[in-house]
């Protein structure tokens, strides 16, 4: 009887620890995952003449994210990738296209709510990407 009893306590005790695994950023419970659209890509719309970057140069798309209790995310290539197991909360993303020599030529960012357990939609519209200006 009291191995019986001493099993099931241990059981219970397994139970509840798996159920409030945490996801080694902290936080207990799940995750959301995250799609970017790039609005502005040449296979979905033209640019306008303005603009003074041929988008055609872009080869590869990057995207960093800062979220919820400084959680991070850098994505090399997000082309038609999701990318998975983000905090749930408010996540500021950085896009960057680059030209087939790795400098980015074009960027945009935007901020999207993550919703555990979802797939979440970002579009970004990427502009010409301009140096910053120095003193001098």
């Amino acid at each position: 009887m009291k191995k019986g009893i001493l099993f099931l306590m241990v059981v219970t005790i397994l139970f509840v620890c798996s159920c409030n695994s945490t996801e080694g950023d902290g936080k207990t419970g799940s995750s959301g995952s995250l799609k970017i659209i790039i609005a502005n890509d040449n296979s979905r719309s033209a640019l306008s003449s303005s603009e003074d970057v041929n988008f055609s140069d872009i080869t590869s798309y990057a995207a960093k994210g800062i979220g919820p209790d400084n959680a991070r995310f850098s994505a090399l290539e997000i082309k038609d990738q999701i990318i998975q197991d983000l905090v749930p909360g408010s996540w500021y993303v950085f896009v960057a296209g680059h030209s087939s020599d790795e400098k980015i030529i074009a960027n945009g960012d935007g901020t999207v709510i993550i919703t555990e357990g979802t797939l979440n939609i970002l579009e970004v519209t990427l502009k010409p990407f301009t140096e910053p200006e120095t003193a001098e």
